[in-house]
């Protein structure tokens, strides 16, 4: 019947019953081949080129050669250690470099103190209330220097004129000026002045009024001066007779600094011209 043979004409592939391939068929594998080997095209596209040697196998998968690779931890070791003993080097320079800074220092301060100050301690009762024996003083001795003069009733360090005879600096109060007669009497100190003008002392810081009498057989010399103790009946003074060059002043008493009770006390005491 004719609906037997069109059954038969749309047998599926590969089954005929005859076993041969019918044109259907080889159509069928063609298409099949030509898919797969697009396929396969592709993925060679997409993947890596690798060579198949066996030496780029190698470059890949085996670690640098090992004298390489002790050459290089080698150099990244020795790199901290050199920069280390650089800072090291530096930093002992920098720390001889401070401490030979500050020993200069040190001297300089040093050697410009002993030029400005001299520390002297008293020996004597001469200058009692103000000064007992036993206490320490610091002296100034650029007081005078760059054009400033000597001022009545500074307290002075002087080297004594050779009629005192004594190897030892002195500690007195200027009392008289350069051209000034200087009278004693009656527990005062009297100044009579070049313009004929008499000033009368007060003077709070002596130990107790002189009891002598005494007056300048002449003026003070130029640039000389007229010193005192304030403890006045005790005191080998310029009332013997002597007077004190400017040249022969140390410096000028600045402050006490022993015993510390006392420390800073201000010695010199303003006096009138």
């Amino acid at each position: 019947m004719q609906t037997n043979e069109s059954n038969t004409s749309f047998n599926a592939p590969g089954n005929s019953e005859s076993g041969s391939d019918t044109p259907f068929d080889k159509c069928h594998e063609a298409d099949a081949v030509e898919s797969c080997t697009q396929i396969q095209q592709a993925a060679s596209d997409e993947s890596p080129d690798f060579d198949d040697s066996d030496d780029d196998f190698l470059s890949l998968s085996q670690p640098p050669p090992k004298d390489g690779l002790d050459f290089e931890i080698a150099g990244i070791q020795s790199e901290p250690d050199t920069e280390s003993n650089t800072n090291r080097k530096q930093s002992l320079t920098g720390i001889i470099r401070e401490a030979l800074i500050t020993v200069c220092l040190a001297i300089a301060l040093f050697a410009g103190m002993s030029l400005a100050l001299q520390n002297s301690e008293i020996v004597s009762g001469s200058m009692k209330p103000t000064l007992e024996n036993g206490e320490r003083i610091l002296v100034y001795k650029l007081a005078y220097k760059f054009g400033h003069e000597p001022q009545r009733g500074d307290i002075i360090v002087f080297t004594p004129p050779a009629q005192v005879r004594s190897d030892n600096d002195y500690i007195k109060r200027i009392i008289g000026m350069p051209g000034e007669i200087v009278e004693i009497k009656n527990g005062s100190v009297y100044i009579h002045k070049q313009d004929g003008s008499t000033l009368t002392l007060d003077e709070p810081y002596i130990d107790e009024p002189p009891y002598y009498y005494y007056i300048s057989p002449e003026p003070i010399p130029q640039n000389n001066y007229f010193v005192m103790g304030d403890n006045r009946n005790n005191s080998a003074d310029s009332h013997k007779a002597w007077t004190v060059p400017q040249d022969n002043i140390v410096g000028r008493a600045l402050c006490q600094f022993w015993p510390l009770s006392k420390f800073g006390s201000a010695l010199n005491y303003k006096l009138p011209p």
